[in-house]
């Protein structure tokens, strides 16, 4: 754990700070997915896929204070394919990311220093999308 220390009259010394047994940045202790495929019709397809991601930290020291939450995301996908229409095939489909409209973060960066004598953690976010939407058109020769 590297920072910078800044004295009284500005001059700069690294400090380090050495960690132990500590998990390693941006791996979580678990990823977990399901995926759920459905056609109730021929040529019709329902898909839904959820994902789970566990917390994370952002550097290797393991603190609690740069530390990214879990977090859970569905989407859901529908395609439908036209034959016999002068081509090969025509699909139109439609996924909706997000579904549930879950408001989360997945990556980040932090960066400490010590100021005045006073320790500061500065931790930057990268916040994902909240539901979306993608239409696709495919045709195939």
């Amino acid at each position: 754990d590297n920072y910078d220390n800044y004295d009284s009259e500005g001059n700069m010394i690294q400090d380090v700070i050495e960690h132990k047994n500590t998990d390693l940045a941006f791996s979580p202790s678990i990823i977990a997915g399901l995926g759920i495929n459905y056609s109730p019709i021929r040529n019709l397809d329902l898909n839904l896929y959820s994902k789970y991601v566990g917390s994370q930290f952002l550097d290797n020291a393991s603190s609690e204070n740069r530390k990214l939450d879990g977090y859970f995301t569905t989407d859901v996908r529908v395609s439908y394919s036209l034959l016999d229409i002068g081509l090969s095939e025509l699909t139109l489909g439609v996924l909706v990311n997000n579904i549930f409209n879950a408001k989360f973060v997945n990556n980040g960066y932090t960066f400490g220093y010590v100021a005045g004598g006073n320790r500061v953690i500065e931790n930057y976010y990268f916040p994902q999308a909240e539901r979306n939407f993608l239409v696709r058109l495919a045709l195939k020769f």
